[in-house]
């Protein structure tokens, strides 16, 4: 649909969208149009085969599993947390542990602030996932502050990795570990709040 978009508008710096074709054609033809170019885009969609699927998939399933217990801790901190986006969803969390230091709470906070870093970077992964339909698959590369977490958090999940061979598998069960992680130190924290 941008492709298209992008096709018939022109942006400049100072000026609303501009009109960039002088002749338009009939309403069908423009409808034929639209259609073609709108196939062409999402011909990345179409051509996935099912692995793939699964894979976005589980992936999605962690991020929805991460984002549940996100929402348990911070329901009463925002009202509207659940209508935020995941990226939100974690800017809000550093900011309610940044709050916590200054009420003076007795919980170890800094514990929970390690988490930041992989839970942006989970959520960059998402983004990518979300805005371009040629990103299927992510890397180990791309899970660098997850993989250090998880790493001087709990090395005993890390070494399940050497038993697999893909490396998509790799970075899925590093995900799901650390969604696993993730849902006890939070647990840890709703039990401190309650």
């Amino acid at each position: 649909m941008m492709k298209f978009l992008k096709k018939i508008f022109k942006t400049t710096k100072n000026q609303r969208l501009i009109k960039i074709r002088e002749e338009w054609g009939t309403p069908e033809e423009n409808a034929e149009e639209l259609i073609k170019l709108l196939t062409v885009d999402f011909e990345k969609i179409r051509n996935r085969k099912e692995p793939e699927h699964i894979f976005i998939g589980q992936f999605l399933s962690i991020i929805l599993l991460i984002e549940a217990k996100l929402i348990q801790i911070l329901k009463k901190y925002e009202i509207k947390i659940e209508d935020y986006t995941f990226g939100r969803k974690v800017d809000i969390y550093k900011s309610f542990l940044k709050d916590i230091v200054e009420v003076g709470a007795d919980i170890d906070v800094e514990d929970c602030r390690r988490y930041i870093a992989p839970l942006k970077e989970l959520a960059k992964i998402r983004n990518n996932m979300a805005h371009d339909l040629s990103y299927v698959y992510f890397n180990k590369s791309d899970l660098s502050q997850t993989i250090g977490l998880m790493k001087s958090v709990r090395p005993d999940l890390c070494e399940h990795e050497k038993f697999m061979q893909d490396e998509k598998d790799k970075c899925l069960v590093l995900v799901m570990n650390f969604g696993f992680q993730f849902s006890t130190v939070s647990a840890k924290l709703a039990q401190h709040l309650a």
